[in-house]
């Protein structure tokens, strides 16, 4: 259940909950040294996005990256950008 389908049935007005996403993707990442590409990514997260939504989540040894969209295109381009951020984040740590 969307979290929205929930909120709402816990009597939240419906105006007030937040633009239901059409899907989500997520991305765990198994890593040594999560902290260290959580704050090399968190810059990217303060920019703004219209059509999708991105957190990022670590544990002891992993980072998880849920990419939250509105259509299809909007998952699918925004999971492009943030594999290509992982892949240079990862590469930096390795230097």
């Amino acid at each position: 259940m969307f979290w929205q389908e929930e909120a709402y049935r816990k009597g939240a007005p419906y105006l007030e909950v937040p633009k239901l996403m059409m899907g989500f993707a997520e991305i765990e990442l198994e890593s040594d040294r999560p902290e260290v590409l959580f704050k090399a990514l968190a810059p990217e997260l303060e920019d703004e996005i219209n059509r999708s939504a991105v957190s990022m989540e670590t544990g002891e040894s992993f980072l998880r990256l849920r990419i939250e969209g509105s259509d299809l295109v909007s998952i699918r381009a925004a999971l492009n950008t943030w594999i290509r951020l992982l892949n240079i984040a990862m590469e930096m740590v390795r230097i």
